[in-house]
């Protein structure tokens, strides 16, 4: 199914289920819908090393260009490990 015909709570349904180790849940759901952002900020600050999110000032975990790779791999669906880290970060958990 083309994922722009279903809404992110679906998309987001269909990776984890094929993702081990990530829920179905909303509540996960929340969680990796805030650290799509938070990677959408990083993708966007692409000559620094540090940046800006929800008033704190936080060190790139992965280079602005990783950031566009793993956003590119989520709009297929496809989950990359990656984000598990960038939620640590941000004291979440994907799982």
């Amino acid at each position: 199914m083309e994922q722009s015909k279903i809404g992110d709570f679906e998309n987001f349904i269909i990776m984890a289920t094929k993702t081990s180790g990530l829920s179905t849940s909303y509540s996960t759901f929340l969680d990796y819908k805030t650290v799509r952002t938070f990677l959408k900020k990083i993708a966007s600050t692409p000559d620094n090393d540090t940046f800006l999110y929800e008033k704190t000032i936080y060190n790139k975990k992965i280079t602005s260009a990783d950031a566009n790779n793993i956003l590119t791999k989520l709009d297929r669906n496809v989950f990359d490990s990656r984000l598990k880290l960038l939620a640590t970060q941000l004291n979440l958990r994907l799982r």
